[in-house]
């Protein structure tokens, strides 16, 4: 790839994270880590024959990047979520005459932080039966 095309990859990754779907995530530096990576790997499979138009093809490339690490992230956030839900049960060692009541305050703060659809075991909907079934 030439210096040119290197930077107008690096200039789609850069600013699709401006638009206002991606604007206010944390790991927005990842995202645009991965766009350009995939950016990479997929200029070798850009076909002038088919489309004359590389733009949308990056685009294009880049916002599936991006979505694929927010589904990541929202992965990661859950099992962290899991696990300072389970923290909250294991009972801290005292010395014998020590009377005194432990806590760790990082996980009771984010269990108080904690959205309150996780704290709450997300409660499986019943299925809705296919329009075949209503028929049995």
């Amino acid at each position: 790839l030439t210096k040119y095309i290197t930077d107008c990859l690096m200039q789609i990754c850069t600013n699709l994270g401006k638009k206002p779907n991606f604007y206010n995530y944390t790991y927005k530096q990842d995202m645009i880590a991965d766009a350009i990576c995939d950016c990479i790997a997929g200029a070798k499979n850009f076909d002038p024959a088919k489309t004359e138009n590389p733009f949308a093809y990056f685009t294009q490339i880049a916002w599936n990047a991006y979505l694929r690490r927010i589904k990541e992230e929202k992965k990661q956030t859950e099992i962290k979520q899991k696990l300072i839900q389970k923290a909250g049960v294991q009972e801290y060692e005292t010395q014998e005459g020590d009377d005194t009541n432990y806590s760790n305050t990082y996980v009771d703060y984010m269990q108080k932080t904690m959205p309150e659809e996780t704290k709450k075991e997300k409660e499986k909907k019943p299925k809705k039966k296919s329009r075949i079934e209503n028929f049995m």
